[in-house]
């Protein structure tokens, strides 16, 4: 079951929750100034993994792994599906907003681009033949494993140090 559920993360969970989600949202949201919004999603991230490996690793020893795993999947609920349910939108347009930077001229000849191509570009959908073509089996195969071994080897980092004679706090860090 463990093996199972690590190939189930490493292979689809990351690829469409954590590494593709908040760059096309950044992406959707912001038409000047993209890469500085992709550099602060991707320091709050940088930030969280250096605070959350020592909070949980407490929380573990605290109330042990089980309850602190509750522990953790409340805080997802109760931070983040809330957020994603009810203020995250995919695109400023479902919400009646512009991209930052971009101009209400430059929105509406946008829009009128893309009625005049009869709605289309929203309707199109990827071929299979895209998404069984070698390049998209690579970068598939490429994220899926890199985050196996990177969420892999850094959420055991604290049990490894408490097998080796550290505490769990040491080994989180």
């Amino acid at each position: 079951q463990w093996s199972l559920s690590g190939v189930l993360y490493g292979s689809l969970g990351v690829l469409g929750t954590m590494q593709l989600a908040g760059p096309i949202v950044v992406g959707n949201w912001f038409g000047r100034r993209a890469g500085m919004a992709m550099g602060i999603y991707g320091l709050i991230g940088a930030v969280a993994a250096v605070i959350v490996p020592p909070v949980f690793s407490a929380v573990i020893t605290a109330v042990g792994w089980r309850a602190a795993y509750l522990v953790q999947g409340g805080l997802i609920l109760a931070l983040g599906l809330w957020f994603t349910l009810f203020v995250a939108r995919l695109r400023p347009a479902d919400v009646g907003a512009i991209p930052y930077g971009v101009t209400l001229a430059e929105a509406r000849e946008r829009a009128a681009e893309v009625a005049e191509a009869g709605g289309r570009e929203a309707q199109e959908r990827v071929p299979w033949r895209s998404i069984m073509s070698v390049p998209f089996v690579m970068l598939f195969l490429f994220a899926g494993i890199s985050s196996l071994i990177g969420s892999g080897f850094d959420a055991h980092l604290a049990g490894h140090g408490v097998v080796k004679g550290f505490d769990m706090a040491f080994g989180s860090l």
